[in-house]
C-alpha cells in the first residue's frame, strides 16, 4: 500500500470470494466500480459471482485506488476512484517458445479525480512491478487510443469486424478437407480452452486466453440453451477435433443473421470448413464476426471476395517491451533471415528507462542472438514502435509515418525482411 503525492493510497491485493462463493468486499467494490467505468448494466448475483471466480482462477492481482480523505464517498459505499487489474500469460511472436508477459486492463479513473497523477501512478508501479518480476513483454487491451502510448505502448494488432454475405455468393475456390459436425454448446464449453491452445501454439499476435472469454455461454442466466447459442467443431481426417465456431441467430426467418461469438481454428481447413459451415445454415443471410483477421484467408478463399464487407478496423492489443533482448531472443525470423546471418542494430527511447539503448538482432542457421551494445544504432525508434515492429507492422509504414528514423541507407528494408509476420498478426482473445 502506498499513498502518491496527490493524497491517494493504492491497495494493491489478489482478488478473492468468500466461502460462499460471493466476492469479498473489496473485490466486489473494485468490480462495481470497473462496471461503472465502462457504463456496464450492474451483473446479477449469479453474474458478479462468476466474474470472480474467474479473477481468482487466472490469479488476477487488483488495484484499487482512494482518496486518503473521504475515501467513504458522497454516497457512503466506499467504493475505488479508480481500478487496475494484471494478469500473467503468454504472447505469441512467432518462436519457438511463447513469451511470458503481464496483461493489464479494466484501468478507469472517475472522472472527477482525473488530470491528478492516478493513471501515471498506477502504470508507472505496474510497468516497475512488471520489470522486478523478470517479464521481457506488456501487453493490453483499450478503449481509447491516445493514452498509452505515452507509457511505451504501441499499436501491435489491428482487427477487423466482417460481414459476411452467407447466399448463394459464397463459394469456396478449394474445398477444406475434414468435416465439420453441430455439437451442443454445454458440450463444447469444456473442451474451449484445450482447442484455443492449439490456436495460440500457431498464430503470431494471440495471447493467453482469460478465464472468463467464452463467457457468452452462460452469462446471461447459466442456461446455454436458453441463450440460443449453437456450436460446431471442425474434425480433421483422423477424427481430430482442431477448431470450432459458437454462434446466436438473430432476426426472424431468411433475414436472419448469425452472430459469431467465437471462431478458433488449429489448422488452415478448419478455418475454411467453419466458414463454409456457417454459410450452409439455413435461413440465415449473413453472418457477422467482430474479431476477424485484418489480412486473413478468407476473402482469398472465396470465388467472389465482395462477399465479405468489413464494417470496422480497429486496433485490438497494445504492446510494451520491457526486455528488448530477452524479446528478440524470444521472436521468430523467417528462414531466409536466418541463412543469410542478417543483423540490425536497434536506438531505442524509452521516456520510462525500461528498455532504452541500442540493440543487435542477428538471427542464424542455430538460433537467435541478441545483445546490448554500445552504439551504432542503424534505426532509431521509441519503444512503442518496438512494439508495433515485433508483431509484424511494417518500418516502411512506420517510418513514413515519421515514427522510425533510419540512420543507416538500407535498414528500413532489412527490418521489413527480419520482423515480417505472412498473413498478419492475428489476436483473438480480448481481456
Amino acid at each position: 500500500m502506498s499513498t502518491t503525492p496527490a493524497a491517494y493510497v493504492h491497495e494493491v491485493f489478489p482478488a478473492a470470494v468468500l466461502e460462499d462463493g460471493a466476492p469479498e468486499p473489496r473485490t466486489e467494490a473494485w468490480m462495481q466500480t470497473v462496471n461503472q467505468g465502462f457504463n456496464s448494466e450492474a451483473p446479477t448475483a449469479e453474474a458478479a459471482r462468476r466474474r470472480a471466480a474467474w479473477l481468482v482462477e487466472e490469479g488476477a492481482v487488483l488495484r484499487a485506488v482512494h482518496p486518503v480523505e473521504g475515501r467513504e464517498g458522497v454516497d457512503g459505499l466506499g467504493r475505488p476512484v479508480a481500478t487496475f487489474v494484471r494478469t500473467e500469460g503468454t504472447v505469441n511472436l512467432g518462436g519457438a517458445e511463447l513469451v511470458p508477459a503481464r496483461m493489464y486492463t479494466s484501468v478507469t479513473v472517475r472522472p472527477a479525480h482525473r488530470r491528478r497523477g492516478i493513471l501515471r501512478t498506477m502504470m508507472e508501479a505496474e510497468l516497475q512491478a512488471a520489470v522486478d518480476a523478470g517479464f521481457p513483454l506488456a501487453v493490453l487491451t483499450v478503449t481509447e487510443g491516445s493514452i498509452y502510448q505515452r507509457f511505451g505502448f504501441g499499436t501491435a494488432v489491428r482487427s477487423r469486424s466482417v460481414t459476411v454475405d452467407t447466399g448463394p455468393r459464397f463459394a469456396l475456390h478449394r474445398q477444406p478437407s475434414g468435416r465439420v459436425e453441430s455439437v451442443d454448446a454445454a458440450w463444447l464449453e469444456p473442451r474451449v480452452g484445450e482447442l484455443f491452445e492449439r490456436f495460440h501454439a500457431r498464430t503470431v499476435g494471440s495471447v493467453t486466453r482469460r478465464a472468463g472469454w467464452s463467457r457468452y455461454f452462460t452469462e446471461a442466466d447459466g442456461e446455454t440453451r436458453a441463450r440460443g447459442v449453437r456450436a460446431a467443431v471442425h474434425l480433421d481426417d483422423d477424427g481430430t477435433i482442431d477448431g470450432f465456431v459458437a454462434y446466436t441467430a438473430k432476426g426472424e426467418f431468411e433475414a436472419r443473421e448469425l452472430q459469431v461469438h467465437e471462431l478458433v481454428a488449429g489448422s488452415d481447413d478448419a478455418y475454411r470448413g467453419l466458414w463454409q459451415h456457417l454459410a450452409a445454415i439455413d435461413l440465415a443471410a449473413t453472418a457477422t464476426l467482430e474479431a476477424a483477421p485484418l489480412n486473413g484467408p478468407l476473402q482469398y478463399a472465396l470465388v467472389d471476395q465482395r462477399v465479405v464487407r468489413t464494417t470496422e478496423v480497429y486496433d485490438d492489443l497494445w504492446a510494451r517491451v520491457l526486455d528488448p533482448v530477452a524479446v528478440l531472443r524470444s521472436r521468430g525470423y523467417g528462414p531466409l533471415a536466418r541463412a543469410a546471418g542478417l543483423e540490425l542494430r536497434l536506438g531505442v527511447r524509452d521516456a520510462l528507462g525500461h528498455a532504452a539503448g541500442v540493440f543487435a538482432v542477428r538471427p542464424h542457421a542455430d538460433g537467435v542472438e541478441a545483445s546490448r551494445v554500445d552504439d551504432g544504432a542503424q534505426l532509431e525508434l521509441d519503444v512503442s514502435d518496438l512494439g508495433a515492429l515485433l508483431f509484424g507492422n511494417a518500418a516502411t509504414t512506420l517510418a513514413a509515418a515519421g515514427r522510425i528514423d533510419e540512420v543507416e541507407p538500407g535498414a528500413i528494408a532489412l527490418a521489413d525482411g527480419l520482423f515480417a509476420v505472412p498473413g498478419g498478426a492475428y489476436f483473438q482473445s480480448h481481456f
